[in-house]
């Protein structure tokens, strides 16, 4: 019986071991499809892939833009299988007979028919030469021959976080070269630079895959990233620098070198002839401009378009950078000729030279362009040169003696600043002699100890050092102000350090300031330097100074040096935000994957809804009842959105929609692009004699058609060619309606689009960019929000009811007075003893023998000082009662300071509260008891001989001890409402603020509350209210760091988010366990649960 009883537990642990292995030897059905190693995401979703090559990257400015170079050493072993035709069979009968080890070559012949494959790396030349004869005989024969110049290649950069970090390129086979090499403007979509990156290339292996690379995946094609719609690729650094050099007004060129950059720009375009422009000055001798030379390059690259370009464009370059009356800060280009401005970084941005052209012409005349752009200011910047010296970056002696004199002020605004916080009084500041003064300094170090040590010590250092921090950075604002950019020693544009900052070539003028003026104060986690027990900074500074210096203002200059302590300081800044990006990056990482896993099912369909894969296929019953699946009954998913983003626009095709100005004017180019469009689009709206689809468009046509600016003509020409004219203008507005139709329609999504990747990606890349940390606001009416990953983690993967920082923001009822708006704060207000104790005392009696229990008892006196309650009204809005206090004292304070001395004795303490607490505080009770200050008295008895630190201990108990406390609530603040009106901010811990709310809805105004909670704003105001709000938050986080994401994607989130009617994370638990495909929830986590799950209950995909 015992041998059969281990036979059977033998027999269930090896049918337990099938499904998961438990030993490292055994493997499982669980250990074969989860994880990454698993058949989903190993085999299924992704897998590796031959004909592949990596390699180090390199710059090459001489190639194009849709290009990208690769070694002989790739080429000759990457190849494509080519079917023998008789266009084809002469040069790849050549190919086969230089065989696998000549270049150019093949490495194999197959026969499509039978399978066979011959391989061309080994054998005699006699053999090869025999096999190139037999190429044009027969059919069906493949040729797998190298790659070559002109072949589609996929390229990839690790970590692929976007569309633009895979992207296609031509190939074009360098000779020599060793590196794969990338032009400059691709760096951005790629992420990458030039410092030791590595790339990733593939060789797609049939026509299909090549179309597909050629059309929509190629790098010209993807000018614009999906993200904000704004354009990924740019001219950058060097060339920048040249193209401002060569467009300013002083740049002149003799005939040879106006020909040499024309021909050395425009020689990759297919052109048998070079247009050249006439000189600019003929007397006293021949000239060209350098803003005829960009003509030359746009009439070259435009030549075949029939219609010109006009527009009117910003600079990156500062207006106060050229003389009064200069037009050179504003670039304008009529007809295809650049008149006036300097083309610097911002004509290769959003609504720029270069976007312009892209929107007119096409994504291949932009990269044509870019081009030869690329090759112009690379030619150019040789001819010039460019370098840059300590004469850039030094300062004339007049602005030295500003800078000195701004920096000089630094102590005495810290000190004004700090009397300020501290309350003390100008008759006690003594700004007379210099006696008084070194009092006054004396006195303001020994306060400011005070502060420093004191019980509310957090709070106080957060106000210190926010104050110190704004008085500082004035200080630092005029110092640089008055220093840069009129105080260099050498001016723009000759001073080169100031070029390249200005321009946007490379640094800002934050980088210039740190050279020249001074470093400015160090942050850590948005404080200034901490403290350390001692009071000091660093070892070489006094304890509980108010110098500056000590906390990390640093007045020096690179350009002069760093002495160690501030070098020290300015390391520690740099240190925390090198960890905070190894520590995000994880993070955001898997942030992303649950964001894309959970929305790739997202498409558009032909109706222009956006649905999800929730569809099924079932057999329609037949009328007899039968199930014989006489018919198939569709289910086309679940919509998640009408009609996607709310427009149907599609971001990357939207950035000059409604930019009418520019359009009207470029109307004959745009109809010409727009040709097809015009042609085949509904004919009523193709005429403009009906409205489009998109109301907002058709009113923000309207309301720009009646402020005049249409292309019909003047109104005074209309009035004085009469009647006819007016017939003539309106039918004029109908074919600008009509062109602006098509261009509408032109910019919609196509059906298919994968907009839930889309979307997933655009939240989760410009994540990377975000901190970890929250932001703080000390001593300011403004809430203390949870921001960066953690936040986007609450909101949109676990999508927990238990936030960390929730909050209300709501404004008061109209009618109630700043009295009862300021009782209502104090009564919601969590007030600890700490932060109303004005000192404490501590005075300990002789130690006393007890006879009768032979111990030695210690007997202390703590004397708590307050405040006036007049004083806590004014300074910090605290309605309070004296019983308030002593209930707190009495209740909360010497229960909790019993169980504190616990720890230092076995028997414990006696603590008598009672009698001379309630003596000192009926002691107030005269009619003027609100105007004067009290105290409260607790005789503590100890039976131990421990030293005891009191002080510590009273600190301790106070900041737990609450005078006034309503249940999850945190603080209750005055703030600023966006209507210029005053509001509550209500901060706290659990979800139960509104009912705190409610309880005073006369005095506040419900209707227009805000909150980040979305789950109570669910609750209370309906999955809409909390969709919305979902939204918005989403916006606040980004924004917090400057980062733009198109509303389209967060709107998408947010109706994915709450489109079942429960508001869930995007996350194992939240929106997969509802998703209709159990293939799609086993390619994510947990593939054995969700398998066993789908075969229990029989579901189809």
């Amino acid at each position: 019986m015992q041998q059969l009883s281990q036979l059977w537990i033998s027999m269930q642990d090896r049918c337990n071991s099938l499904l998961a292995g438990e030993r490292d030897s055994e493997v499982g059905l669980q250990n074969l499809i989860e994880k990454k190693e698993g058949i989903f995401r190993m085999n299924m979703m992704g897998k590796r892939v031959n004909y592949a090559a990596r390699s180090v990257i390199s710059p090459d400015p001489y190639i194009s833009l849709g290009e990208i170079g690769i070694p002989p050493y790739f080429a000759e072993r990457l190849s494509f299988p080519e079917h023998v035709n008789a266009h084809n069979a002469a040069s790849l009968a050549t190919r086969v007979k230089n065989g696998g080890m000549r270049y150019p070559g093949a490495l194999m012949i197959e026969d499509e028919k039978s399978g066979t494959k011959v391989h061309l790396t080994q054998g005699s030349e006699s053999r090869r030469e025999k096999l190139s004869q037999l190429i044009g005989v027969g059919e069906g024969k493949i040729v797998h021959r190298h790659a070559q110049t002109g072949d589609v290649v996929l390229v990839n950069r690790q970590p692929t976080l976007h569309k633009p970090s895979i992207l296609a390129h031509n190939c074009r086979v360098l000779k020599g070269e060793r590196t794969i090499r990338l032009h400059y403007a691709n760096c951005s979509g790629y992420n990458a630079d030039f410092d030791g990156d590595e790339i990733n290339i593939h060789l797609p292996q049939d026509q299909m895959s090549r179309a597909e690379a050629y059309t929509i995946m190629h790098s010209s094609e993807n000018f614009n990233v999906p993200t904000d719609g704004k354009p990924i690729k740019g001219l950058i650094q060097d060339h920048v620098i040249s193209s401002v050099y060569l467009t300013m007004q002083d740049t002149f060129l003799d005939r040879k070198h106006y020909e040499l950059l024309v021909y050395e720009a425009c020689c990759i375009l297919k052109r048998k002839r070079v247009l050249l422009l006439p000189p600019a000055m003929i007397k006293p001798c021949v000239r060209w401009t350098g803003k005829q030379v960009i003509s030359s390059v746009l009439a070259n690259v435009l030549g075949d378009a029939k219609f010109s370009f006009t527009g009117h464009y910003k600079t990156k370059v500062a207006k106060n950078y050229f003389c009064k009356g200069s037009l050179e800060s504003q670039v304008y280009v009529r007809n295809g000729e650049l008149i006036h401005g300097v083309v610097d970084k911002a004509q290769y941005g959003k609504y720029g030279l270069v976007h312009s052209v892209q929107e007119l012409y096409g994504a291949d005349t932009m990269a044509h362009l870019m081009s030869c752009f690329s090759r112009l200011y690379t030619k150019f910047l040789q001819l010039r040169g460019f370098t840059c010296s300590i004469d850039d970056l030094s300062l004339d002696d007049k602005s030295e003696r500003s800078r000195k004199e701004a920096l000089l002020q630094q102590t005495n605004d810290v000190s004004a600043a700090t009397e300020d916080l501290l309350g003390m009084e100008d008759s006690a500041r003594g700004r007379g002699s210099e006696a008084s003064s070194s009092e006054r300094y004396q006195a303001l170090e020994k306060n400011l100890r005070q502060e420093l040590l004191g019980y509310n010590k957090e709070t106080f250092g957060a106000k210190f050092d926010s104050v110190c921090t704004g008085a500082l950075n004035s200080i630092s604002s005029i110092a640089v102000n008055s220093c840069l950019p009129a105080g260099s020693t050498k001016q723009f544009p000759k001073n080169n350090f100031n070029m390249m900052t200005c321009s946007g070539a490379k640094g800002s003028m934050v980088n210039h300031s740190q050279i020249s003026v001074l470093l400015g104060q160090q942050t850590l986690e948005g404080r200034r330097v901490p403290r350390m027990e001692s009071g000091k900074t660093l070892p070489c500074f006094l304890p509980y100074t108010i110098e500056p210096r000590s906390c990390g203002f640093i007045a020096d200059r690179f350009l002069t040096g760093l002495q160690p302590q501030e070098y020290y300081f300015h390391c520690m800044a740099g240190r925390e935000g090198l960890v905070d990006t190894t520590v995000k990056t994880a993070r955001s990482g898997y942030l992303q994957r649950c964001l894309v896993k959970s929305l790739e099912s997202l498409a558009v369909k032909y109706d222009g809804t956006v649905r999800d894969c929730r569809g099924d296929f079932k057999p329609k019953k037949s009328a007899g009842g039968g199930g014989g699946g006489a018919g198939i009954k569709h289910q086309h998913g679940s919509i998640v959105q009408f009609r996607y983003g709310e427009d149907g626009v599609d971001p990357t095709k939207e950035s000059y929609l409604y930019k009418f100005d520019f359009l009207v004017q470029n109307c004959m180019p745009l109809a010409q692009k727009l040709k097809q469009t015009l042609d085949f689009g509904a004919p009523g709206v193709r005429r403009g004699e009906e409205e489009c689809s998109l109301q907002r468009f058709a009113q923000a046509w309207d309301a720009y058609a009646e402020d005049g600016k249409e292309a019909s003509g003047d109104r005074k020409a209309k009035k004085r060619k009469g009647k006819g004219a007016e017939e003539d203008g309106s039918a004029n507005e109908r074919t600008l309606r009509g062109l602006m139709n098509a261009k509408l329609e032109s910019s919609l999504s196509c059906a298919g689009d994968a907009v839930g990747v889309i979307a997933a990606q655009s939240i989760g890349e410009p994540s990377t960019q975000m901190t970890l940390n929250t932001f703080h606001h000390a001593g300011r009416g403004e809430a203390n929000v949870t921001l960066g990953i953690p936040r986007l983690r609450e909101l949109l993967m676990t999508a927990t009811k238990e936030i960390r920082t929730p909050y209300i923001k709501v404004p008061f009822a109209k009618g109630v007075s700043q009295s009862m708006t300021q009782v209502l704060a104090s009564k919601l207000r969590k007030i600890s003893l700490l932060e109303i104790l004005k000192g404490v005392s501590v005075s300990e009696k002789p130690l006393v023998w007890d006879t009768g229990r032979k111990l030695v008892v210690q007997t202390f006196r703590l004397k708590l000082s307050f405040h006036s309650l007049r004083a806590y009204k004014g300074q910090g809005g605290l309605v309070l009662t004296k019983k308030m206090i002593y209930n707190c004292i009495v209740s909360e304070f010497c229960s909790k300071m019993k169980k504190k001395l616990k720890s230092f004795s076995r028997k414990g303490a006696e603590v008598d509260p009672d009698a001379e607490i309630f003596h000192y505080l009926k002691e107030g009770g005269s009619k003027g008891d609100k105007e004067k200050p009290f105290e409260a008295c607790v005789n503590i008895k100890h039976e131990s001989l421990k030293k005891i630190p009191m002080l510590e201990l009273c600190e301790q108990v106070a900041i737990s001890c609450f005078v006034n406390e309503t249940p999850g609530v945190e603080s209750a603040d005055k703030t600023p409402m966006e209507d210029g009106g005053e509001g509550l901010l209500v901060q706290g811990r659990s979800g139960n603020l509104l009912d705190v709310l409610q309880r005073s809805c006369h005095l506040v105004d419900l209707t227009r509350l805000e909150s980040n909670n979305i789950h109570m704003m669910q609750e209370n105001f309906g999955i809409e209210a909390a969709r919305r709000v979902l939204e918005n938050e989403v916006i606040k986080v980004f924004g917090a760091y400057g980062i733009q994401v198109d509303p389209r994607h967060l709107s998408l989130v947010s109706d994915f988010m709450t489109h079942t009617g429960q508001f869930t994370g995007c996350s194992r638990t939240g929106t997969f366990p509802k998703f209709g495909s159990p293939l799609l929830q086993m390619s994510f986590e947990t593939a054995t649960q969700f398998l066993r799950k789908t075969v229990l209950f029989s579901t189809q995909d």
